[in-house]
């Protein structure tokens, strides 16, 4: 294992808890292949597709993979930042995986209290945060790679979730309509 592997994830924390910018992270594709096989296997399981199975959960998965490298690709293109799309989206991804895995145990929490509206549990709060932590996570990184104000990082974070959602919404009425 190299010296840059070893740095990755410590980096990566680094830049959950806003202390790093992918700027730190090392320039490495591979790496970066290998956390999107990381997040690609992390996001199926977190996925509550229940009965529509695996492949659908699967599909949403890569869609969202694609769109991030597609939005990231793009926004550091209109930047004339296109030098910096590895280290940004090893970012992105890297931390994305850190919180798909925090969300894990809460995501299978959250399955279990259904149908007891009555829980006092933290679960939904906790879930609620992490949410909202990597929404701020995010909005560091783009702020970071683009050199940028915080509204323009804000603004560009809402445009990229708005767009997973619509791709999610889109993948999930064309598998419900087969």
């Amino acid at each position: 294992m190299s010296v840059e592997s070893r740095s990755f994830p410590r980096t990566l924390l680094r830049i959950a808890l806003l202390k790093a910018s992918p700027a730190d992270l090392p320039y490495a594709p591979n790496v970066s292949l290998v956390l999107v096989a990381c997040y690609l296997a992390i996001n199926v399981l977190l996925s509550p597709i229940g009965a529509r199975g695996l492949e659908l959960a699967a599909m949403l998965a890569v869609a969202e993979v694609g769109l991030l490298a597609l939005f990231l690709r793009t926004v550091l293109a209109l930047w004339k930042l296109r030098n910096r799309f590895v280290q940004t989206f090893s970012a992105a991804i890297g931390c994305g995986c850190g919180f798909s895995l925090a969300a894990l145990p809460l995501a299978w929490g959250l399955q279990s209290l259904q149908g007891n509206p009555a829980s006092t549990s933290p679960l939904p709060l906790l879930f609620v945060l992490l949410v909202v932590w990597n929404f701020v996570v995010i909005v560091h990184i783009l702020r970071q790679a683009l050199d940028t104000r915080l509204h323009v990082s804000v603004g560009l974070n809402l445009i990229y979730m708005l767009c997973s959602f619509q791709v999610s919404v889109l993948i999930l009425a064309g598998s419900s309509a087969a």
